[in-house]
């Protein structure tokens, strides 16, 4: 089972639960923002010291 903490920031409520439910499931921790800035803002308080953030736009790569 995976660990650790994933943020999921979008503006769209219904992608967040459905990502942050799926995410659940496979054993994340799961915490959500409902725009870019709010979730930039819960990034850099999450972040723990010496691990870098990856950035998905799922948006973006299923246009690709």
């Amino acid at each position: 089972m995976a660990s650790g903490t994933i943020l999921v920031a979008d503006d769209d409520a219904a992608i967040r639960t459905v990502l942050n439910q799926a995410l659940s499931r496979a054993g994340y921790e799961v915490r959500s923002a409902g725009d870019g800035q709010q979730g930039l803002e819960l990034a850099l308080t999450l972040r723990p010291d010496g691990e870098r953030p990856a950035f998905l736009d799922a948006a973006k790569a299923s246009r690709a």
